[in-house]
C-alpha cells in the first residue's frame, strides 16, 4: 500500500514539472565586451556556417577557468565574415554587447546603444 507521503510527492513533482520546462525553454541573457572575448572566429560545421566567440570569465570568475566556444548560425561564409568585422569594430569601441544564449548557440545579438 502506497503512504500518503509518496502520494503528495508525485503531486509536488508534477506540479513543478511545467515551471521547470517554461525555465529551460528561455534563453539565457549575457552581457559582455572585449575584455571577455578573446578571439572571434568564423567556421564552418557539418551543417552550416558559424560565427564562434571565445569567451572566458574576467576575474575574480576566471580562477581556474577555462575558454569555452559561443556559436552563432549565418547562411554563408561571406554573410560570417561581415558579421566577425562588424562584432570586431563594435566591441573595439569598449562598448557592452547582449546575447541571448540556449546552451552555447547564440540566438540573438543585440547591440547596446
Amino acid at each position: 500500500m502506497k503512504t500518503p507521503q509518496a502520494a503528495i510527492s508525485r503531486i509536488v513533482l508534477l506540479l513543478c514539472m511545467p515551471v521547470l520546462l517554461v525555465a529551460a525553454d528561455r534563453p539565457e541573457k549575457r552581457v559582455i565586451n572585449r575584455k571577455n572575448i578573446s578571439h572571434i572566429v568564423v567556421s564552418s560545421a557539418g551543417d552550416g556556417y558559424f560565427v564562434t566567440l571565445l569567451v572566458s570569465d574576467r576575474f575574480p570568475y576566471n580562477y581556474k577557468s577555462t575558454s569555452y566556444p559561443l556559436y552563432y548560425r549565418v547562411s554563408g561564409e561571406r554573410e560570417g565574415l561581415a558579421l566577425s568585422e562588424k562584432l570586431n569594430k563594435y566591441l573595439e569601441t569598449g562598448k557592452n554587447l547582449t546575447i541571448y544564449l540556449n546552451g552555447s548557440k547564440i540566438k540573438k545579438i543585440s547591440y547596446s546603444e
